[in-house]
């Protein structure tokens, strides 16, 4: 897996949402990945229930991950001759 690039703005910003608050990142395309990291700790520091996530670590781990899980999925040779987006493993509602 290629290594995300936090020092380059994601298309739509550095977007996260918190489900348990339903809690969404406040202007993500003004937000450097440093910022989004202590907004999303600070988020959590408020809330009791995610106390045990609002660490630095936690947070980029989670930010990572939902910043992935919503980009578009590279092209893949499967070897059959043929090229497709890599699937998200979902197979549900498409939701990113």
């Amino acid at each position: 897996m290629q290594p995300l690039d936090r020092n380059a703005t994601p298309p739509g910003g550095w977007k996260f949402y918190q489900p348990e608050t339903q809690w969404t990142m406040p202007t993500p395309l003004s937000q450097s990945w440093k910022t989004a990291v202590e907004r999303i700790v600070q988020h959590r520091k408020a809330n009791p229930a995610l106390a045990d996530t609002a660490t630095v670590a936690q947070a980029e781990a989670d930010l990572e991950a939902y910043t992935r899980s919503r980009l578009p999925r590279p092209v893949v040779d499967d070897g059959s001759g043929r090229t497709a987006k890599a699937s998200s493993g979902c197979g549900g509602c498409g939701r990113r």
